[in-house]
């Protein structure tokens, strides 16, 4: 029997999601329109687990290094090990909740780079992902379009973990490109970037 890397990171994971879900602005927003799109989130929506022994048929062959991802069918996985605060924690839950919420209303095909990438930038676009406060803890500065720049860097660095899009950088790049004009200016379910 293998035992958990941490019950601590567990438990504190399991809190720090129970919180979110209870008061976090736009998590409340996504649930309230998946709810209403008839993609139910119950309890058993969400799970903390311990990415650093996930399995490599749910999150690709390569340790996630995220702060979570969204599984088609399965759900929301939050990697207990890799949250760093509350703030992160609302960040990550954001960020997956707008994946969960353009499956639902679009039935996205993870294998279609476009797709993919569609997502990603709406997730960092929408998730605070890449509020300015953020961007100087990474040294990522910039004057000109910085919540631009950061969308599309975090987006292609998202598609470089699909295994059907990751022939190279530049590939990646390339679809986010091709769908940015259109999906950064899609803010669903809100009225505007929320800040």
């Amino acid at each position: 029997m293998v035992a958990r890397m941490s019950s601590d990171a567990h438990t504190r994971c399991v809190d720090m999601l129970r919180i979110s879900l209870e008061r976090n602005p736009r998590a409340k927003t996504l649930i309230r329109a998946l709810n209403g799109r008839g993609c139910l989130t119950t309890a058993l929506f969400f799970h903390c687990v311990d990415c650093s022994t996930h399995n490599p048929l749910e999150f690709g062959s390569e340790p996630v290094q995220q702060g979570g991802g969204y599984i088609p069918g399965a759900g929301i996985r939050i990697c207990e090990e890799v949250l760093q605060s509350q703030k992160h924690m609302d960040e990550t839950l954001a960020h997956e909740l707008i994946h969960a919420f353009d499956d639902c209303r679009a039935q996205l095909d993870f294998a279609n780079c476009d797709h993919h990438a569609c997502t990603e930038v709406r997730a960092a676009n929408l998730s605070g992902d890449c509020r300015f406060m953020n961007e100087m803890f990474r040294m990522k500065f910039g004057l000109k379009a910085q919540h631009q720049t950061c969308v599309k860097r975090r987006a292609t660095l998202s598609l470089l973990s699909n295994p059907n899009c990751n022939a190279s950088k530049e590939q990646a790049a390339a679809a986010v490109d091709r769908v940015f004009p259109k999906c950064f200016r899609d803010w669903a379910p809100f009225s505007n970037i929320p800040t």
